[in-house]
C-alpha cells in the first residue's frame, strides 16, 4: 500500500483526506497542463432510479399517453439538488484557473432550465443510474466537440 499512497497520509481524517485529494488532483492537473491543452469533464447527474426500468414501468402504467409527462416524474429531479450533491466537484473544478485548462459542463445538457431531465418523450439519456445513452453520449460529445473547436480558435470559457 506504500507504492499508492504515501505512510505520513494513512491516518488522515475525512477534511484532510479530501484536502489531500483536492491537491494532488491539482498537482497531476499542472503537470498535465504545462504542455498539452486539458478539457475537464465536470459531473453528469445520477439518476434516483435505473431509468430503463422506470421507462418500462410508466409504460405499464400508460403514462405514455400524457403529452411531456416525465416532467411530472420525480426521476428528473431539480436542478438545485444536483448542484448541491456535487457542491464540492463543482467548487474544485470552478476554481482551476489555467491557460491550458478547459471545461466542460454536462449539466448545460441534462438540466435544462430548473430539472435534470434523464429521459424525455422521445430519448432517455442516462440507461441505469449513471451511464449514458446513445442519446446522452451524443449530447457530452458534442459538448466536448464544440470545446475542441473553441479551443483551435483559441478562446474558451465554459459560459460559451
Amino acid at each position: 500500500s506504500s507504492f499508492f499512497i504515501e505512510r505520513s497520509k494513512l491516518k488522515l481524517n475525512y477534511q484532510e483526506r479530501k484536502l489531500n485529494l483536492e491537491d494532488k488532483f491539482k498537482q497531476t492537473l499542472d503537470q498535465l497542463s504545462k504542455n498539452k491543452k486539458v478539457i475537464l469533464v465536470y459531473p453528469t447527474p445520477v439518476a434516483p432510479v435505473h431509468i430503463l426500468d422506470r421507462i418500462r414501468a410508466n409504460f405499464d402504467e400508460g403514462q405514455f399517453q400524457k403529452n411531456e409527462y416525465y416532467l411530472d416524474d420525480k426521476a428528473n429531479y431539480d436542478k438545485d439538488l444536483f448542484r448541491k450533491y456535487n457542491s464540492d466537484i463543482f467548487n474544485l473544478l470552478d476554481n482551476i484557473d489555467h491557460n491550458n485548462i478547459h471545461k466542460v459542463n454536462p449539466e448545460k445538457v441534462f438540466c435544462p432550465l430548473d430539472k435534470c431531465i434523464f429521459y424525455d418523450n422521445n430519448y432517455s439519456y442516462i440507461f441505469d443510474t449513471v451511464h449514458a445513452s446513445y442519446e446522452g453520449s451524443k449530447l457530452i460529445n458534442d459538448l466536448i466537440f464544440k470545446e475542441i473547436e473553441k479551443i483551435e480558435r483559441g478562446s474558451s470559457n465554459i459560459n460559451d
